[in-house]
């Protein structure tokens, strides 16, 4: 085998192996979020699941269900269940998993991690906007999610995030955002950006002797 096959075959296991952990975490955490739910006390509604547990610490929404614990505040509790019924009605959770298996694919590129966080962000955004239009004080709703900054989530899942609250409680003060239109542009734009830089480039023909 020669020096260039070795470096070939190493690359190529150095790929593989990260495409497969990466799978690997998404089914995990998919897993993970099927095993609350059939321990949780599972309420259908005509638009969502809600799911109930006094384990979970944070609220998320993944796919149709929205995930809470036995949330004692009338007030926050309709806060809650407003900003996650946004994630349930946009389909967040689809354009998560997308993501997360381009992600996935493309782990190499940084472009792919930009991408999937900005997508988060507007995912956030959008359901912010949407539950103070459900005609809900600012002040109280900010109260609500700061209520909610010590829980976690597992990944894959829309919810409500204390990396991004910073950004979120400015980003409410500002114009309605599209979600969907903006999110599938700043998606599209990092993505092609990504590509380009993947396969778009490649390294110059040797010269000919």
């Amino acid at each position: 085998m020669t020096l260039e096959q070795k470096w070939r075959l190493f690359f190529i296991t150095v790929y593989a192996t990260g495409l497969l952990l990466s799978l690997i975490l998404v089914l995990h955490n998919i897993i993970t979020v099927a095993r609350i739910k059939r321990a949780s006390r599972v309420t259908h509604t005509g638009m969502y699941d809600l799911a109930e547990n006094d384990s979970i610490s944070a609220p998320f929404t993944f796919m149709h269900t929205v995930f809470m614990g036995v949330e004692p505040d009338d007030k926050t509790r309709r806060h809650i269940l407003s900003h996650e019924c946004s994630h349930v009605r946009h389909r967040h959770t689809v354009e998560k998993l997308i993501m997360s298996v381009l992600r996935s694919i493309f782990w190499f590129n940084p472009f792919m991690w930009i991408s999937e966080k900005r997508l988060e962000e507007v995912q956030e955004w959008q359901a912010d906007h949407d539950a103070l239009a459900d005609g809900y004080n600012l002040t109280e709703y900010r109260l609500s999610i700061i209520k909610q900054l010590f829980g976690c989530n597992p990944e894959m899942t829309s919810g409500l995030k204390s990396s991004l609250t910073k950004q979120r409680f400015l980003q409410m003060k500002q114009p309605e955002i599209k979600g969907g239109a903006a999110s599938k542009t700043i998606v599209t734009t990092l993505l092609a950006a990504g590509l380009f830089i993947s396969f778009g480039c490649k390294p110059a023909d040797r010269p000919t002797l």
